[in-house]
């Protein structure tokens, strides 16, 4: 059965939706008397009565909850992961012992393309938890993309040193942080898998 609140799947019959709280018993009780009327409307035949002309068939809003308990434990890992890889690209990459002088992981300027795709998957994530997405992949799979390509691209950033410059904290935070995006995106392709 599914609530008539929010959408989300019952675990019980008539009992209260997990995500939205809404009473399910008294919109099914609603629903079932506005059924019968429709019903008695097709003389009995069972078959579903077609909207009037002018009848207003436009579907009522959803309202859109942000409800973390729907990510599993893969997508917490990935969104976090995503987030420290965001934060780490504004830290220190690059420095001189010299005159203690750094620069930041977008130095590189093609490491946009990093901080996009991390802005991109929180992005995605957080939809996780608020809707449900509908891609032409798994989720397992566009986060193993997102979260590979943000390992591949935060690696090529460390391997292109400036000259001179020494690695400071800030891409060996970020090379971690795309690591463990990466385990995240694995643990969720066998979250799939066994569900």
């Amino acid at each position: 059965m599914v609530c008539p609140t929010c959408g989300a799947e019952l675990s019980q019959e008539g009992g209260p939706c997990s995500v939205c709280a809404s009473s399910a018993a008294s919109a099914a009780g609603a629903a079932g008397a506005a059924g019968a009327g429709s019903v008695a409307g097709s003389a009995g035949s069972g078959a579903p009565t077609p909207a009037e002309p002018g009848a207003d068939t436009a579907p009522s809003p959803r309202s859109i909850t942000f409800n973390v308990s729907r990510l599993t434990r893969g997508d917490r890992i990935v969104g976090v992961a995503s987030l420290v890889v965001f934060i780490a690209l504004f830290l220190p990459w690059y420095g001189t012992g010299l005159i203690g002088f750094t620069v930041d992981g977008l130095w590189h300027g093609w490491m946009v393309v990093t901080l996009l795709l991390t802005i991109a998957t929180i992005g995605y994530v957080a939809a996780l938890a608020a809707v449900e997405v509908r891609l032409p992949v798994s989720h397992a799979q566009a986060l193993l993309g997102a979260t590979g390509v943000t390992l591949l691209l935060v690696v090529i950033g460390l391997v292109t040193t400036p000259s001179g410059a020494t690695l400071e904290w800030g891409g060996i935070l970020g090379v971690i942080a795309a690591l463990a995006g990466v385990g995240g995106a694995v643990v969720r392709r066998r979250e799939a898998g066994t569900a």
